[in-house]
């Protein structure tokens, strides 16, 4: 997906030079640094396409359920839908990581080994996490 890989750019001028540590802290200095603009400037971008896609997706899946040219439209439109709303929770969650920090999460940019930017977060605590999901009711 080159537009994400683009998106993702500005990151690497938070990242110390090769061979060093290939990882860096996402604090509130850093969301403050002059270079974070073009961050929120490149993920704003990617926003607005993630955004058009989920529209043209959505209107793709009202058309499909009132067709009756396909063979089971509801099922495809169903998972058109379904797929429109984990583009909306991404949307979100890149929000999220890009704009004002969480004191409940740890945000840092990694460097892949194709030499690409990643964005990552983490719970700082994640035992309510763990009994929910793990050992929660069964």
């Amino acid at each position: 997906m080159p537009l994400v890989a683009k998106s993702l750019e500005p990151l690497m001028a938070f990242l110390p030079a090769r061979g060093e540590d290939d990882r860096a802290l996402v604090t509130s200095g850093t969301r403050a640094s002059p270079d974070w603009q073009a961050v929120e400037i490149a993920i704003g971008k990617l926003d607005a396409a993630l955004f058009d896609i989920y529209q043209r997706a959505m209107t793709s899946a009202r058309l499909l359920g009132s067709t009756t040219d396909v063979g089971e439209p509801d099922a495809i439109a169903s998972e058109i839908e379904s797929a429109c709303r984990r583009l909306e929770e991404l949307r979100l969650r890149l929000s999220n990581l890009v704009g004002r920090g969480n004191d409940e999460q740890i945000v840092w940019i990694g460097r892949e080994r194709d030499g690409t930017a990643s964005l990552n977060v983490a719970p700082l605590d994640v035992g309510p996490m763990l009994a929910e999901h793990l050992f929660g009711e069964r």
